[in-house]
């Protein structure tokens, strides 16, 4: 979400809505009862709500994934000299991974919300707690990947690749954080609500599908 602003599935078996779109259960609902003159209630609005917010949040994040794999591969193909390209294009990749990562939680959010569900299935749980995991890993072997580059050149580097994967690498620090670890993003008056009563970060997305639930906090864990 940090690189939207600025700019595949996790599950073992096929979703039971994948013929079809994810929230056309909700909205075939909530467009019949308004084509016969009912009101929403509370709920049903926050449900539209929620299921607007969420679509939002995972095209940004398909949007971005895109633009930079796009990116990439035009900037690589017009300088045609592709050892220039290593250092950044790993980095791209790892921010890529985690966007992906973010596009099919919250697909899987909206899933849930058309099925009147509130808690991702454990094996999904599992996945993301593996890619918790294995985000670090592949941002903490970027100076590996530097070493690989450094002898694939013949012993020289190109130091704007390097720079620029530095800075996209810090990218997807931030995107890890704001997912797995604490939100950094505050783009709606709820975060901002969150903010002034609590005075501190609220847990990252994924993060509170990671931690085991507190009676009493679902309200919290619904974003």
């Amino acid at each position: 979400m940090i690189l939207s602003l600025a700019w595949t599935s996790a599950l073992s078996k096929p979703p039971v809505l994948l013929d079809r779109p994810l929230n056309r259960r909700l909205f075939d609902y909530l467009a019949s009862l308004r084509k016969a003159g009912g009101k929403l209630d509370a709920d049903e609005m926050d449900t539209a709500i929620l299921a607007r917010r969420y679509r939002y949040l995972w095209t940004g994040e398909a949007a971005s994934a895109t633009i930079f794999v796009i990116l990439l591969i035009a900037g690589a193909a017009r300088e045609g000299v592709w050892t220039n390209w290593i250092v950044r294009a790993y980095s791209i990749g790892v921010v890529v991974f985690i966007l992906v990562q973010a596009v099919v939680f919250w697909r899987l959010k909206l899933r849930l919300l058309a099925q009147h569900q509130h808690d991702l299935p454990a094996e999904v749980v599992r996945r993301f707690h593996y890619f918790k995991h294995l985000n670090w890993i592949l941002i903490g072997i970027f100076p590996l990947v530097v070493l690989v580059s450094w002898l694939v050149a013949g012993r020289s580097l190109n130091s704007a690749d390097v720079w620029l994967g530095m800075l996209f690498l810090l990218g997807a620090i931030l995107e890890q954080i704001n997912y797995y670890y604490y939100q950094l993003v505050y783009g709606t008056r709820y975060d901002w609500r969150y903010l002034m009563l609590h005075k501190r970060l609220r847990s990252g997305s994924i993060a509170k599908v990671l931690t085991p639930r507190i009676p009493g906090s679902e309200q919290q864990n619904v974003l």
